[in-house]
């Protein structure tokens, strides 16, 4: 029961970093999104890439990718998807 708990709490808790940085990444995004320049949002990704060695990417309507990190690659034959939490 213990290390359930535990591992129960760190994945809530990884969760809701995530998803804090998901936040924060769409707020910046809007100036890459409206004007088609990288804006504050492509260092944010950058060093997000560097941080945690996870690609990031912010995704349009269109599914086109205005910016992204350099670790970012969508899966093998796959189309970029957004993920909503």
């Amino acid at each position: 029961p213990l290390a359930a708990t535990m591992a129960s709490r760190e994945t809530e808790r990884v969760r809701a970093d995530r998803l804090a940085d998901a936040t924060r990444f769409a707020s910046l995004a809007g100036p890459a999104l409206r004007d088609g320049g990288p804006g504050p949002i492509e260092s944010e990704l950058t060093s997000y890439d560097n941080l945690y060695a996870i690609g990031a990417a912010i995704v349009d309507r269109d599914r086109s990718t205005p910016v992204s990190s350099p670790r970012y690659r969508p899966g093998p034959g796959e189309a970029p998807q957004a993920y909503a939490w």
